[in-house]
Formats: structure tokens, sequence, C-alpha cells
């Protein structure tokens, strides 16, 4: 009987350590699977889009300004470097004040600032650059950068 009693009581233990293991990993993969949604996918491009960066492909290689969420996909697609993305590199700041800007001004400052000879732009911009491509988007070309 002694014997059957330190038996149940190996086997007790053995059986709880191997619970215990099977919670733990339970715990620690439950959530493995699970986005959150701060950090889900979002849809970068859409189909405007890609037929810009087709066009800008074309172009030479050069620095392009355009939204940061276009620049996110501007170099993978077309082999353009961008002013700056919605994360990764560049300066992000400085596109967003571009766009929300309406002074030729202070936007010719930026795009000197940088070397910019083409803006990808979703919307009209009139200060005088040469638009070579209205598709969705509009590419100005910048003459004198």
């Amino acid at each position: 009987i002694q014997n059957l009693t330190e038996r149940f009581k190996r086997s007790g233990k053995i059986i709880l350590i191997i619970l215990l293991m099977l919670v733990i990993v339970v715990l620690a993969f439950k959530d493995y699977f699970y986005i959150p949604p701060q950090v889900g996918l979002y849809k970068i491009v859409e189909e405007k889009d890609i037929k810009t960066f087709e066009f800008a492909k074309t172009l030479p290689s050069s620095v392009i300004m355009a939204p940061p969420d276009i620049s996110t996909a501007l170099y993978p697609l077309s082999k353009q470097n961008s002013v700056g993305a919605v994360s990764f590199y560049g300066n992000r700041q400085d596109v967003e004040i571009f766009f929300m800007i309406s002074d030729c001004q202070a936007r010719k400052l930026i795009l000197e600032k940088y070397g910019v000879k083409y803006i990808i732009s979703r919307d009209k911009m009139d200060c005088g650059w040469k638009e070579i491509y209205k598709d969705g988007n509009i590419i100005y070309q910048i003459e004198n950068n």
C-alpha cells in the first residue's frame, strides 16, 4: 500500500507538471495569430496609384515629393526615392507640411531642401510647375531643382 501511495504521488506530480507546462504554452501563444487594430494592415495604394507608379518608373531616377501613404510604396513600385514615408525613412513631417500649406514660396523651399525633381499630388497645385501626368494623381516636374 505504501508503494502504491508513493507511485500515485509521483504520478500526480508528473501530471501536475505536464498540465502546468501545457497551460504556459497555451497562454504564451494564445494571441499569436491575433493582430491588434492599431497594428493591423492598411491599404497603401489604389489602382490609380499603380498607374502613377508605372509612369514614375519611366522618369529619370530622382527624388519625388509625394503624400506619405503613396511614398511608402513609391520606391518598391517605381524605383524612385521619396522625401518621406509613413514609416521607415525620410522626413514625414516636411512632407505633411508641404501638402498642408498653400504658399508656393514655402513649398519651393522644401523642394529645394531635398532636391526634388517631381511632385505626385492628388490635388491640383497652382505654383507654376509643369504638369506631366494626370490620371487620378497629378505629377509635376520641377524645372530648377
